[in-house]
């Protein structure tokens, strides 16, 4: 058996990455609570299968009776996953097109917990919802790396980024308009003070002017 290197974070960012769908808190929170539910590779002989499936891929061996694969390294083990959850094999329908819906919109674990209950998976409701209240919440920058350092989470990315943007545009616009202000100030003291001069020059010119004007009249 090989032991789990990454936590249960990291390998849900990851299953999500290979079903094309961008990880969130919501959708990574409620793949481990369904690992948590099932016990796969944590708790049993299934490596590299957090979900017990059952799906067949090159290198893995059956580990019980119902099939359930260990696979021989992670990446097959997240197609094999992947493939499990979007094949289409009961009466022309995928039975699990609800799950992939959830986690495409980031349901809550109740939905998502009642979700999986009406599949053929075999996870239970209260399961699911046993292992989510059970304080294993994980989040963005706890799951998407192992080493919990960064967010894969583009639409989490882009709110951040621009929050920061934002923020930032905030804090230099406040600059600006300080500075202008306080510019705006000078200039107006300095306009104050020429005109203020130039009245000055221009009175004392006259009582010169009356001075001199004075003295040819007497």
């Amino acid at each position: 058996m090989t032991a789990p290197n990454i936590s249960r974070g990291t390998w849900a960012a990851d299953e999500l990455a290979t079903l094309g769908i961008a990880p969130t808190s919501a959708n990574l929170n409620d793949l481990v609570a369904w690992s948590i539910a099932e016990g796969g590779w944590y708790n049993n002989p299934d490596t590299f299968n957090p979900l017990n499936t059952t799906e067949g891929a090159p290198g893995a061996i059956s580990t019980n009776s119902a099939g359930v694969k260990a696979y021989p390294d992670l990446q097959t083990g997240l197609i094999a996953t992947a493939e499990a959850l979007t094949a289409t094999r009961i009466n022309g329908a995928d039975p699990y097109t609800s799950i992939i819906q959830d986690l495409q919109n980031g349901a809550s674990i109740h939905q998502f917990a009642a979700d999986v209950g009406a599949t053929p998976w075999g996870t239970s409701e209260a399961g699911i919802l046993g292992a989510a209240e059970g304080g294993n919440n994980v989040t963005m920058s706890s799951s998407a790396s192992g080493a919990g350092s960064i967010d894969l989470n583009p639409i989490d990315l882009y709110k951040t980024i621009w929050s920061g943007v934002s923020s930032a545009g905030s804090a230099v616009s406040g600059s600006i308009a300080s500075g202008l202000d306080s510019i705006g100030q000078s200039l107006a003291k300095n306009l104050i003070v020429g005109l203020m001069a130039i009245v000055f020059i221009v009175a004392s010119i006259g009582l010169i002017i009356l001075g001199l004007l004075k003295m040819f009249n007497s």
